[in-house]
């Protein structure tokens, strides 16, 4: 007879969640927008970055003045802090020294903690640059999406090829020794030899790290529009899988290993500000389109800066979603997010984490899956899902929602 999986996961616990946090910053401010992005980001002017400055401040001081929050965070462990976007480069170096000294003096930061900034070429400066090392950053991010002048173009990219050449030296030059460069793969009118090309010119400058991201249709974005009116080419998914073992191949035999669907790293440069997401830690996010996850409540901030702002500025909740998560729904959570490492979930670890018997549930939930070969569980207990499933995610994933 087999267990009804609501009776495997009823007496499941919340974690202890003794782990370091991390903390996400947004900034959603770009010099223009691309044609595939629906992220949130505005277009920038500085009076918008000052202002955004105090708001975010001002977020931060008040999740604290909530004694729940301040009891649970205050002084609380940080080993990640990232800034993200949009394109965070882009303002003033005052902007990040504020909110580093914030963060600083509400949380405790460990020594080693990875503090990452993401960049864009064309706002790449060496001056800023070096005042970003002084503040503490130790990792930056830079958004390339590709090394092909006429891809960039497509995709309306502020920066060339050769700025983006030239950032990744100034990185460098700055002192950067962990650095991280995204490309995109798929996007229409892209080629075998022009994702041969941009792979080549990113493994000669030698990033410890990089994401390479399948594209993905955003709806909203300006590429949608373009291929609902015939512009270009609709996207090929089967391109995308063509490219991706081109990605993999090179990668791999030039030193990289990926260690998640996307991203790819050298020995000991594995992100962890994103492995929280992977791994099931606790996340702090601020600033307009934030999201966090405190342990028993999952959020996100409006996305839209001046309903952000104002909701801040009365002293509102900033949220557009605040959800309480219970331990049946972060186990879920977990095992999804986990399945996207290539190490797999660890189904003894997990069971211990949450006090269920986690494999039970995944044989009781997904045995057909595993019979087809999506899935795969190991002598030991590891959970992985197969190359053949990692097409085919969303058949997987169902069965837990």
């Amino acid at each position: 007879m087999v267990t009804p999986l609501y009776e495997l996961l009823k007496e499941a616990k919340y974690p202890e969640d003794k782990e370091p946090i991390g903390i996400y910053i947004h900034v959603p401010f770009c010099k223009n927008r691309c044609n595939y992005c629906d992220f949130v980001s505005s277009l920038y002017k500085e009076e918008n970055g000052n202002k955004y400055l105090h708001t975010v401040k001002k977020e931060i001081e008040w999740h604290f003045k909530k004694q729940e929050f301040a009891e649970r965070f205050r002084n609380a462990q940080v080993d990640t802090l990232y800034f993200g976007g949009g394109t965070p480069s882009i303002l003033k170096s005052n902007f990040f020294q504020e909110i580093i000294d914030l963060c600083r003096s509400s949380f405790r930061f460990l020594p080693e903690a990875e503090i990452t900034i993401e960049i864009n070429p064309e706002s790449a400066r060496l001056s800023e640059l070096l005042e970003f090392k002084k503040m503490g950053f130790n990792r930056a991010s830079l958004g390339v999406q590709s090394f092909d002048e006429e891809e960039l173009k497509r995709m309306n990219r502020a920066h060339s090829r050769e700025e983006a050449i030239r950032a990744a030296s100034i990185i460098r030059e700055a002192g950067f020794k962990n650095f991280s460069i995204d490309l995109i793969t798929g996007y229409p009118g892209q080629t075998k030899e022009s994702i041969i090309g941009s792979l080549e010119k990113l493994i000669s400058l030698k990033p410890e790290h990089t994401s390479v991201y399948r594209l993905e249709l955003k709806h909203g974005s300006h590429l949608e529009y373009q291929i609902e009116r015939g512009e270009v080419p609709p996207i090929d998914e089967e391109k995308i899988e063509e490219f991706y073992k081109i990605v993999y191949e090179m990668l791999t035999q030039n030193g990289y290993k990926r260690y998640e669907m996307s991203s790819f790293t050298k020995p000991g440069f594995a992100c962890q500000h994103n492995l929280k997401f992977w791994k099931d830690r606790i996340f702090l996010g601020f600033g307009a389109g934030a999201q966090g996850m405190t342990g028993s409540i999952r959020y996100a901030n409006i996305a839209d800066v001046a309903s952000y702002s104002d909701s801040v500025e009365y002293g509102q909740p900033p949220y557009v979603s605040y959800k309480k998560v219970t331990p049946q729904m972060r186990f879920k959570i977990a095992l999804i997010m986990g399945s996207y490492l290539v190490e797999g979930v660890d189904l003894v670890s997990l069971s211990n984490r949450y006090h269920v018997d986690a494999l039970a549930f995944v044989k009781n939930s997904v045995r057909n899956l595993i019979e087809e070969g999506l899935i795969e569980i190991t002598p030991d207990s590891i959970f992985h899902i197969t190359d053949s499933g990692r097409s085919d995610l969303n058949r997987i994933f169902c069965k837990w929602s």
